[in-house]
């Protein structure tokens, strides 16, 4: 196996420090169903969270009310991600052939 870098190893022991508060922030986001176009928790979340580790962010980018767009220093390296986390109505995560509704919520 190959000898880890200073910085790699830099990253790797901040993310197994930080793995906790992710894991806990993305079970909140799974806690909000919102559907399509509609994910006004789940942007509101991701814009708080990354406002409060020093992004600049932009929201209704592409003047669509749930999209952002976050920055953070003045020069590179940049990164581009996509996510996609809207809910599909009437189905879940659960591992059936057939429509799951999550309990207690309402289609």
């Amino acid at each position: 196996m190959a000898t880890m870098t200073n910085e790699k190893r830099h990253a790797v022991d901040w993310i197994d420090e930080h793995a906790r508060r992710f894991s806990d922030f993305h079970l909140r986001i799974w806690n909000y169903p919102e559907p399509a176009w509609r994910e006004y928790k789940s942007a509101k979340a991701y814009c708080d969270l990354l406002r409060a580790e020093g992004f600049a962010v932009e929201v209704g980018s592409g003047e669509m009310p749930t999209a952002f767009c976050a920055r953070w220093g003045k020069s590179g390296p940049a990164l581009g991600t996509y996510a996609e986390s809207d809910a599909v109505p009437g189905n879940s995560q659960q591992v059936v052939p057939y429509r799951a509704p999550r309990a207690g919520l309402h289609a």
